[in-house]
C-alpha cells in the first residue's frame, strides 16, 4: 500500500468514482452456463496477457465506464484466441450507443451483459475509428469490426472461474473495489472487509501462486501508473470481494 494517484480522494469520492457497475437484469437466469468439468489438470499458473490476447492497459478517467473496458477486453481476448485477430475495440463506442434497452447509462454505469447484446446485434467499432473521450456523446459508430454470437456466464465460484480462465481466456468480472484499493501499490491484495456486493467492472487475464499464497492476476482501467503497470493481484479461493459472482465472456461465430 502507498500513496496512489487516487490516494487524496476521500472515501465518498473514491466510491462514487468505482460505483458505477450495474448488475444485469439477465445474469443468474441464463441458461448459458459455462459447463466446468471434474478434469483437475488445469495449468497451475497461466497468464493470457502474456499469449497475446491482453491489449494494453488504458485509463478510464472519471468515467465510470469500467463495464466498457471490462468488455471490450474479454471480447478482445476471444478475437485474439479464437479467430486469430489482434483487435484494439472501443469503449466510446460502447459508452455512446448502449442504450438502458441494453443497461447502459454511459458514464454513470452500465451491464456488461448488455454490452454483449448490443455487440451481437449491432457490433463494435474499432479504438482507432472511435476514441475514448470519457464523456458520453451522441452514438457514432459506423464501422462494426467484430460481433458476438451470445455470451455465457461462469458459475458462482473460483473452481469455475479458474477452469474458465485456463480453458476460455480472459473473462469479465465485477469486484467490490474499496477504499483501500485506491492505495494499492504491488502485490497480492487481500481485504477483509472487502463484500461481495460487486460494484467496479475487471478483467482476469490469469492466476498464480507466490510464497504460499494464490492469486488471480486482474487487469484494471485505471492507467499504467496505478498498480503493477495497471494490474493487480487479488487473493484466490476465498472469492476475495466477490470476485467470482459475475464472471462471463462472449461467444463468437468461427
Amino acid at each position: 500500500m502507498g500513496v496512489t494517484k487516487f490516494t487524496d480522494l476521500t472515501e465518498e469520492e473514491f466510491s462514487q468514482y468505482v460505483n458505477k457497475f450495474k448488475f444485469s437484469q439477465k445474469s443468474g437466469h441464463s441458461k448459458n452456463i459455462f459447463k466446468t468439468s471434474l478434469d483437475l489438470s488445469l495449468p497451475h499458473k497461466i497468464d493470457w496477457s502474456e499469449r497475446g490476447a491482453v491489449t494494453n492497459v488504458k485509463d478510464q478517467g472519471h468515467c465510470g465506464s469500467s463495464w466498457a473496458f471490462s468488455a471490450t477486453g474479454t471480447m478482445e481476448g476471444q478475437a485474439a484466441l479464437q479467430l486469430k485477430q489482434h483487435l484494439f475495440l472501443s469503449e466510446q463506442n460502447l459508452i455512446d450507443c448502449v442504450t438502458e434497452e441494453y443497461g447502459g447509462n454511459g458514464c454513470n454505469g452500465g451491464d456488461i451483459i448488455g454490452a454483449y447484446l448490443y455487440v451481437d446485434y449491432y457490433g463494435i467499432d474499432s479504438e482507432d475509428n472511435y476514441n475514448y473521450h470519457g464523456h458520453q456523446y451522441n452514438c457514432q459508430q459506423k464501422n462494426a469490426v467484430f460481433y458476438v454470437a451470445g455470451y455465457e456466464e461462469v458459475e458462482r465460484d473460483e473452481h469455475s472461474l479458474q477452469q474458465a480462465t485456463a480453458k476460455v481466456g480472459p473473462i469479465s468480472v465485477g469486484i467490490d473495489a474499496t477504499n483501500k484499493l485506491q492505495n494499492y501499490i504491488s502485490g497480492i491484495f487481500i481485504d477483509d472487509t472487502c463484500s461481495n456486493q460487486t460494484n467496479h467492472a475487471v478483467l482476469v487475464v490469469g492466476y498464480g501462486s507466490e510464497g504460499g499464497l494464490d492469486y488471480w492476476i486482474v487487469k484494471n482501467s485505471w492507467g499504467v501508473n496505478w498498480g503493477e503497470q495497471g494490474y493487480f493481484r487479488l487473493i484466490r479461493n476465498s472469492n476475495a470481494c466477490g470476485i467470482a459472482t459475475m464472471g462471463s465472456y462472449p461467444l463468437v461465430n468461427l
